[in-house]
């Protein structure tokens, strides 16, 4: 069975067409022989990325911020009702189920990730969208803050078994993500967060720019010590 990140309104129709309720992990799941099917495509939207069968890997790895950047995030810039409403939107919609493995957490099953696409052409950060993830995924993606924690090991199997790669494979991702990094975090950057327009008619902070400010240099320092 793979568990389904399914909002509620959406379970009855999908019970409808064949998903189940898996009494192991009480969440609503499409049988996986559906896989070997054309059944699958009607689950599409609600299957997380590990097993949607056109989604090539890997589907899990750091996604580090430049360093310019920390500190532009929408909890910085945004009113904190307005953060509230992103982030719960992204619980409801997946039915507080991790989009990337499908899992949960132990504390508390998901949480917020947001989703910046960097063009290194015109260096520029855009909001793609944001999701609800488990927290073992969200270490993944903050690798920077897993290493602080010295939870590397950890993530790293976690990584692995999501992507079905060996240690050695997702080591080799990791360095080359952090590489990235290095190399975008001695560039400047604009950030682009109209997503949050489009999607939800809302705009920053009148304070943005200064909070922002404040959370970045704070960052900054606790990075490099000082």
């Amino acid at each position: 069975m793979i568990a389904l990140c399914c909002p509620p309104d959406q379970r009855a129709r999908l019970i409808s067409l064949g998903a189940e309720i898996d009494a192991t992990i009480r969440r609503l799941a499409m049988p996986s022989a559906f896989l070997t099917t054309e059944q699958w495509r009607v689950f599409a939207p609600y299957l997380p990325a590990r097993f949607h069968p056109e989604r090539p890997g890997p589907y899990l790895q750091p996604r580090p911020v430049p360093l310019p950047l920390w500190g532009w995030n929408l909890r910085a810039l945004l009113e904190r009702r307005d953060w509230d409403r992103i982030r719960r939107d992204a619980y409801a919609s997946s039915g507080q189920c991790c989009r990337i493995c499908g899992g949960v957490g132990v504390r508390h099953p998901v949480e917020a990730d947001e989703i910046w696409v960097c063009d290194d052409v015109t260096r520029v950060q855009s909001l793609s969208t944001v999701c609800a993830i488990c927290p073992a995924c969200h270490g993944v993606r903050h690798w920077g803050r897993t290493t602080m924690l010295g939870e590397e090991r950890g993530a790293l199997e976690h990584m692995a078994h999501v992507n079905r790669l060996s240690l050695d494979a997702c080591q080799a991702l990791v360095d080359a993500r952090m590489e990235e990094w290095v190399q975008r975090s001695s560039l400047e950057w604009s950030l682009d967060i109209t997503w949050i327009e489009r999607r939800y008619a809302m705009s920053p902070r009148p304070d943005a720019r200064a909070h922002a400010e404040a959370v970045h240099e704070a960052l900054v320092a606790r990075h490099r010590g000082t």
